[in-house]
């Protein structure tokens, strides 16, 4: 399960970079790092409008996940109160009676709780595919096209965001060209 929410916090952490730069009207790389090295609340929240009773519920939602499923190796485990335990396959895990006693779970197999995170990330994922300009900047992603951070790269591909029909024709060309130069055999 540990791996699930990984998974869904590192797609989020890479869709509000994305999200970050397309709201830019001249994106740089070094705001695009000062953005990168935010916390992922701080991130959730400059590209995405909590005072939106929805988008505030799945923030809750999201970080209430994040806050409960967390790797305590990659969160300051190493103390004195500390086992590194040996299962095989994996190799070391770490464990703490202290991680334990404050209610954090390093890891569960609980296929139902699973089951309802991955529904609950296809109802954010969902929500930001049909509520603009969010639809937009997925659809974009979702042709797995070079990032423009380029303000004028930028700003072509958001003067094509009116509607989605228009929108997708223009990144479906893109994307064709971008396919024949990476196939074009120098």
């Amino acid at each position: 399960m540990l791996f699930v929410i990984k998974c869904l916090l590192s797609l989020t952490d890479f869709i509000f970079v994305v999200f970050d730069i397309m709201e830019d009207n001249d994106p740089t790389w070094e705001k695009s790092s000062e953005f990168m090295h935010l916390s992922w609340n701080e991130k959730f929240r400059k590209v995405l409008d909590v005072k939106n009773d929805e988008i505030k519920f799945l923030h809750d939602k999201l970080l209430g996940l994040k806050n409960s499923f967390r790797n305590p190796f990659s969160h300051g485990i190493i103390g004195e109160s500390s086992l590194l335990v040996p299962l095989d396959i994996v190799g070391l895990i770490p464990l703490s009676y202290k991680k334990f006693l404050t209610g954090e779970q390093f890891s569960s197999a609980d296929p139902q709780r699973a089951i309802e995170i991955v529904k609950f990330t296809k109802q954010f994922l969902n929500f930001l595919e049909n509520n603009r300009p969010y639809s937009f900047y997925m659809k974009f992603l979702s042709y797995l096209l070079p990032i423009p951070v380029e303000r004028q790269n930028l700003e072509e591909l958001k003067a094509e965001m009116t509607d989605m029909d228009t929108f997708v024709k223009f990144v479906e060309s893109k994307a064709q060209f971008q396919d024949m130069l990476n196939n074009f055999d120098y």
